[in-house]
Parts: C-alpha cells; structure tokens; sequence
C-alpha cells in the first residue's frame, strides 16, 4: 500500500476525486485486496489498481451528483410548502 498510494491518490485526483481523493485511495484499496484472488499472476499490478482507482472516483463522483441533486430537489419541495408561523397551534398546524 506505501509503495501504491502516492500513484493512486495522484490518479485520483487526475480523474476528479478532489476532496474526496484520499477516501476514494482507501475504498480502492479494500476493493483492491478483496479483489487480490481474481488478479492474474504475471500481470502488471499498478495499470490494474489504477482501474480500479478510475471507477472508484466515477462511482464516487456519480454519487455525489446524485446526492447534490436530492438535496436540490428536496430544497425546492420545501420552499413550495407553506411556511407555518412559530406561534401557531401546533394541533391546528397538523
């Protein structure tokens, strides 16, 4: 992991993980050493970690597009909601 993680958080950050580059590294690197079974013996290491460095970044992207946009839609549906006044009957408001 030392001799991988300078690689990794640089590709990271390269593919648009800002912020969240070093969480992406970490998340590789777990997928990466549960994945170790399925890696051909002979095969180049670093070219294969930093795929799985790209799609982490994707998924992690995505899903803070995702988030941002809930969150979006969520502000909206409540600045359409009747603002109820503080000093109302809480038992009139429900």
């Amino acid at each position: 992991m030392r001799a991988r993680t300078g690689a990794a958080l640089r590709a990271a950050v390269a593919s648009g993980a800002g912020a969240d580059a070093q969480d992406v590294v970490q998340a590789t690197f777990f997928k990466a050493y549960q994945a170790l079974g399925r890696f051909r013996d002979g095969a180049p290491f670093r070219p294969w970690l930093l795929r799985i460095v790209m799609n982490e970044t994707r998924n992690t992207v995505r899903s803070a597009g995702r988030a941002r946009a809930v969150t979006g839609r969520e502000a909206c549906y409540r600045r359409a909601d009747p603002v109820i006044p503080d000093a109302s009957d809480p038992a009139v408001a429900a």
